[in-house]
């Protein structure tokens, strides 16, 4: 398997992503939804937190085609 494009999740530590079956809220149907923990971490230390305070988490929905965004 090869990935074939790359976007941005809108957010901070993005750790799982579904595709919507069916539309929701004037979300199409097969936009993928991203789920960003939003917490900051050091990649030197194994990922430890930086600081849960500044958590920032989001659910973004993207397009499937071009990854643009449609909701957050």
């Amino acid at each position: 398997m090869s990935k074939l494009d790359e976007w941005r999740s809108h957010g901070l530590d993005p750790h799982q992503m579904l595709v919507l079956p069916q539309a929701l809220m004037g979300i199409p149907a097969g936009a993928l939804l991203v789920a960003n923990g939003g917490i900051p971490t050091q990649a030197e230390s194994g990922r430890g937190k930086k600081v849960v305070a500044d958590m920032d988490s989001s659910l973004v929905a993207l397009d499937s085609k071009d990854g643009q965004l449609l909701g957050q």
